[in-house]
Parts: structure tokens; sequence; C-alpha cells
């Protein structure tokens, strides 16, 4: 998937990988955004600024949700809000869980912006998916079983990270 000029400019956006990826057996689908840039820009730009910006609602208050990995691995810290798009004919919604890493951990700090500041590079991870409702406890969503998958191999491609989440 790509993202338009406007987007990567606004968001100072020195990187990124834009996917979309579908369980062939039940057809689940959760999007992928990977972005990376200076700490500034990359921690302040989340999504329950941006997309209220693009005409979603909040359901609720963004919450903290762990990812639960293997004994071997860190778990890992993402930011979780459900979002609506209010439609004459039926709404759309969109979970969206994001987090933040600079050299391997997964972690969503009270302020981002003074937590990264001494990093040269920072990644953000959103991971989206459309539920059918509002009432789709995120324990229901295959976000978290994606990301089960996707970190260890994210991580070791980013960061080098062994199969105990530290750099080699």
């Amino acid at each position: 998937m790509e993202l338009d000029r406007k987007q990567l400019a606004l968001g100072e956006i020195a990187g990124y990988i834009a996917r979309r990826y579908v369980n062939r057996l039940n057809q689940d689908t959760v999007t992928v955004l990977l972005v990376c840039g200076s700490p500034g820009p990359i921690s302040v730009h989340t999504p329950d600024v941006c997309y209220v910006g693009a005409g979603f609602e909040l359901s609720g208050e963004a919450g903290l949700f762990s990812v639960p990995r293997e004994s071997s691995f860190p778990r890992a810290e993402f930011r979780n809000a459900l979002l609506q798009k209010p439609s004459v004919h039926w709404p759309t919604y969109l979970r969206i869980l994001w987090s933040w890493s600079a050299v391997g951990p997964w972690e969503v700090p009270d302020n981002p912006r003074l937590a990264f500041a001494s990093r040269q590079v920072l990644y953000k991870l959103y991971v989206i998916r459309q539920p059918t409702s509002a009432d789709e406890p995120v324990e229901d969503d295959p976000s978290p079983r994606f990301l089960r998958i996707l970190l260890p191999e994210l991580e070791r491609v980013l960061f080098g990270s062994t199969s105990r989440g530290s750099p080699k």
C-alpha cells in the first residue's frame, strides 16, 4: 500500500511500510503501517489525533494493551483505540493498536516525545482492523494473534534482536 506525499510530509515520515494481510481461512484482515523518522514528529502524530481529524470519533478513551508473547520475549505494549466514523447508512469502526520502538522493545510511554528524544530514529507501528461492531472486545480481535507472529520477525529485521529481544 502507498501513503500519499501529503501524509508523509505531515507526519515527517522518513520511511514506511504499509501492508494488508488477509487470513486465507477466515478472511480476517489486518493492516500494518510501520513508519520511521526523527523521534519528535514520529512520537506526536498518533491515531487518536490524526483519525479524529479525518472525521472519526473516539469510542471511549485510548487504553493500554499488552501483547502476550513467549516467555523469551519481552511483553509488547500498545495503545488501543476504537474509532467510529458516523454514517447515514451505517457507521464504520476501526480498532487501532500502536506502539513505538527505538531499540527493540515496543512500548507506550506517557510522554513519547520526551522518552525518545535522545534517539536518532524512532519506529511507530500501527495495526489496524475494521471490526463489525463497537462491542467486539480487543481480545477477540485477530490483531494481537497477528502481532505475536509479526513482532519477533520485525524485531529481528529492524534491530537484529535475538529470541530474548536484545540486540545481537
